[in-house]
């Protein structure tokens, strides 16, 4: 069962997916159960029998504690993959800048794909956007009208972010405090790294 209508949502698992979790120091396998989208996600994991006692275990964690297993092909897995490389290229790229970087965290109660702390002080919210398809101008724009709405309100920066070409957009529907990049692989980080310097500028 997956609450709030979220089947269709690819930052989180759904029933029947297998994954990987922590359990304790050891990292175990299981099957999703149930997901919950809300203002705090979660997904109900069933911990294979075997791995953590002799019958099966339930574990409800955040959807951030879970990686897919390495044959896995679900939308979710796909996406995790992605969000988890791209946090990786901020590490490389902007090290210097960065305290912490967060996959599925929350601000103000508001679910971010990725959430990064910098060392000035201030936060980026990342919005993912993994397709099978190129982004349309009318997806992207809504898109970043979202995000800009958000970074005004919680006075933030905010990247939106595609493994796919992007349409191009009027710099207006951009904004001064949020970022729009294409990124698939380390081949995209120098623009990665230019699109980062100035949005890490900003006033």
């Amino acid at each position: 069962m997956v609450n709030d209508a979220v089947a269709t949502h690819e930052s989180l698992p759904v029933p029947g997916d297998e994954v990987q979790v922590t359990w304790g120091l050891d990292t175990v396998r299981g099957r999703v159960l149930e997901s919950y989208r809300g203002t705090r996600p979660r997904v109900v994991v069933e911990i294979e029998p075997g791995q953590v006692g002799e019958s099966a275990a339930t574990v409800t964690v955040p959807p951030g504690a879970l990686e897919p297993l390495e044959d896995a092909r679900s939308p979710w897995a796909h996406a995790a993959r992605f969000e988890r490389a791209f946090a990786a290229a901020l590490q490389r790229i902007a090290a210097d800048s960065l305290s912490t970087v967060e996959l599925s965290s929350h601000i103000a109660d508001r679910e971010v794909d990725v959430l990064v702390h910098l060392r000035d002080g201030q936060t980026m919210a990342i919005e993912v956007k993994t397709r099978q398809h190129p982004l349309s101008a009318r997806e992207t724009m809504a898109g970043l009208a979202q995000l800009r709405r958000f970074v005004d309100k919680e006075n933030v920066l905010g990247l939106l972010v595609s493994n796919q070409r992007l349409p191009e957009v009027p710099s207006a529907a951009v904004g001064e405090r949020v970022g729009l990049v294409s990124w698939r692989d380390e081949q995209d980080d120098e623009q990665l790294a230019a699109v980062l310097e100035t949005l890490l500028t900003t006033d």
